[in-house]
């Protein structure tokens, strides 16, 4: 176990932005434990107040962990630059709530698969695809944990073990998901370089293969700064650029150049905050709809 004293860190925020639907959360003994994986890699995190814990040593949290995390960031100065852009209250006040948002580093191909799954469906389906793909393609694993019990997990597959469990995608999977897999499959065979080494592309380079795989720019967006490193991408979706632009007859763009001009490498970080603002309010809504049926 490691411990590691960080302001501006909330393990629940991370997990409600949605940039990783490969996140575990389990209840311990009075205790919360948010699961990540990487590759081979699984770490169990906790949080009491700014005190996070690590279920590694400290030479596999510097090795593997700390980047995932970004922890050589100061997200404290970056989330006081983000709330005082006036120009937007909607990106401010996703500020206020979201102050303890990190951005995860995660694997390119395995950011891939889970956005290429997380399309036009909820959260809870996109995990359920992905828990079918793993199930046809990966071996189980199993830890005990203390408070926490056994815990079963299967990693992600690899470009060649997706390919090598083709045939079982069928029946593990539904028809949508199987097709997503096979069209994966036949785009990572060309750009096995873009994949294996990351920094290989440039920005540009990589976000012109990438839209061979899915056209959307969005998408893509989240792909180049999750799961390329690509931080300066703003990752604001289409919806909330509209809505920002009816706001303040300025394109969010203009907005983040100008008003963010210090944090450029982190612009993906306005993006990520919009969205767990944005799906936050849709589950606070859901909740009070059911709330008020059943009075």
């Amino acid at each position: 176990m490691y411990v590691l004293k960080i302001p501006n860190f909330n393990l629940r925020q991370i997990y409600e932005s949605y940039q990783d639907i490969n996140i575990l959360v389990k209840q311990g003994f009075e205790r919360e434990g948010f699961f990540f994986f990487r590759g081979e890699e699984m770490i169990k995190v906790e949080q009491h107040d700014d005190r996070i814990l690590f279920s590694c040593n400290d030479e596999q949290l510097y090795d593997i962990w700390f980047d995932f995390f970004d922890l050589s960031t100061d997200y404290s100065l970056l989330n006081k630059a983000v709330l005082d852009i006036r120009s937007s209250g909607t990106i401010s006040n996703s500020a206020k709530c979201s102050d303890g948002v990190h951005l995860l580093a995660q694997d390119p191909f395995e950011c891939i698969v889970k956005e290429m799954l997380f399309t036009k469906c909820s959260p809870n389906k996109a995990r359920e695809r992905l828990e079918s793909i793993k199930e046809a393609t990966t071996e189980e694993r199993g830890k005990t944990f203390k408070g926490f019990g056994y815990t079963r997990w299967r990693p992600i597959p690899n470009v060649d073990q997706l390919k090598d469990g083709l045939e079982l995608l069928d029946w593990f999977c539904d028809t949508e998901t199987s097709l997503i897999c096979k069209h994966i499959i036949e785009w990572s065979e060309s750009h096995r370089m873009l994949l294996d080494t990351s920094k290989s592309h440039s920005k540009d380079e990589a976000r012109t293969e990438l839209l061979k795989l899915v056209n959307d720019e969005h998408k893509v967006n989240r792909i180049l700064a999750y799961g390329f490193g690509f931080h300066d991408v703003s990752c604001v979706s289409p919806k909330q650029s509209m809505k920002i632009e009816s706001e303040t007859e300025v394109d969010v763009e203009t907005i983040i150049d100008f008003e963010l001009s210090k944090w450029k490498h982190k612009q993906a970080y306005v993006g990520t905050i919009l969205a767990r603002d944005q799906i936050m309010k849709m589950k606070n809504k859901g909740k009070a709809k059911c709330h008020g049926n059943r009075q």
